[in-house]
């Protein structure tokens, strides 16, 4: 039986994590967790995990900064595309790009270079850029959305710390609260600035179930286009808001999954653990929560979360055998039936990345 794929799944090589500590910058008292291979597998047994889509985490907008942030980002992708190239079942990665405040160019050239030369499954983009509030729907960031556009790209948003340092609790570092909030901001964004709009090609996947957006996106739809603050109806905000993709990690409960699955569309949620920024055992109480509230859904539900709709997402991973109680062949097809030719749920499977056909298969590059 394959398990899951995990979208959120953090690493770290050497080099970037000496780059973190010579910087002299601390991310607000969060110091970086031990992470290597080794460790990463024995997490993922314990978590019936067969893929992990490693990223940089938050640590990456400050890290990926100043003059050597072009080459720190080249090193960080040529080591994820080591480890995927060295065990395709096991891993995948979403490059990372310099600081686009500092350098567009530089940000474009390294997009390019991830996503054409190395084939990197996407990117990751984090909430917010520079010392200010430049939130992925800021236009200083039109011409990285058109390269994306360009090539049906996979955008992979982690949450970032707001702008304004100030903790409102010393106890209460951004990661614990704030960062759902980013997530909402950066969401509501992009949708008011019309980057969802302008960019359909572009398959956005938000962290930690989407933020706060599943839980304020009504109130907002309903109260800008009363106030007269956007040309957009109710209907195209909200429409907006569910095309996203959202990760289950760290909000495994009995509360934020049930309006998360009401809310999604159907194939747009997907398993994350968000090792190991989440402490294991952090990671184990989510996952928990998750089994139990999947007790609940039917099997076809529960294989889309855990597998079917990353199997969309990146075709290259198909072929891992029966999903979740043996619903789901691996070959596009839920319950024996393909529901339309090279989809699943209305995802494309055989899709192009970089304009190349990537049919790359689990076991196989």
């Amino acid at each position: 039986m394959a398990g899951r794929i995990d979208v959120h799944h953090h690493y770290l090589s050497d080099a970037y994590r000496k780059a973190y500590y010579n910087s002299g910058i601390t991310e607000r008292g969060f110091s970086l967790p031990q992470w290597n291979t080794d460790l990463d597998s024995t997490f993922s047994s314990t978590q019936n995990i067969t893929t992990s889509i490693l990223s940089l985490t938050t640590t990456g907008t400050f890290n990926l900064r100043g003059p050597g942030a072009p080459s720190l980002a080249r090193t960080t992708n040529l080591y994820g595309h080591s480890l995927t190239t060295a065990s395709p079942h096991k891993y995948g990665f979403f490059a990372c790009i310099p600081d686009p405040t500092e350098s567009l160019s530089a940000a474009i050239d390294e997009l390019t270079y991830a996503l054409d030369t190395l084939h990197a499954d996407g990117l990751t983009l984090f909430t917010r850029y520079g010392n200010d509030n430049h939130y992925l729907g800021h236009p200083d960031f039109l011409p990285l959305w058109a390269e994306l556009e360009k090539r049906s790209a996979i955008v992979f948003v982690h949450p970032t710390a707001p702008a304004d340092p100030k903790l409102i609790n010393p106890r209460l570092i951004p990661p614990f609260f704030d960062f759902p909030h980013e997530t909402g901001r950066a969401a509501m964004d992009m949708i008011l600035n019309n980057i969802i709009r302008d960019h359909p090609s572009v398959k956005i996947i938000l962290s930690h179930a989407g933020g706060t957006l599943p839980y304020l996106i009504s109130r907002a739809a309903v109260l800008l286009p009363n106030c007269r603050t956007t040309p957009k109806t109710t209907e195209e905000i909200m429409n907006e808001a569910k095309s996203f993709y959202f990760d289950i990690a760290l909000s495994g409960n009995e509360y934020t999954l049930p309006l998360l699955m009401r809310f999604a569309k159907k194939g747009h949620v997907m398993f994350g653990s968000d090792f190991p920024f989440a402490p294991a055992e952090t990671c184990e109480v989510m996952t928990g929560g998750w089994e139990k509230f999947a007790e609940g859904l039917g099997p076809e539900e529960r294989w889309l979360v855990e597998r079917g709709c990353a199997e969309g997402l990146f075709p290259r991973l198909r072929g891992g055998g029966k999903g979740v109680n043996g619903v789901g062949d691996g070959e596009g097809k839920v319950n024996g039936v393909v529901e339309h030719e090279g989809e699943v749920n209305g995802v494309e499977h055989e899709r192009k990345v970089n304009g190349v056909e990537h049919e790359r298969t689990v076991n196989g590059a």
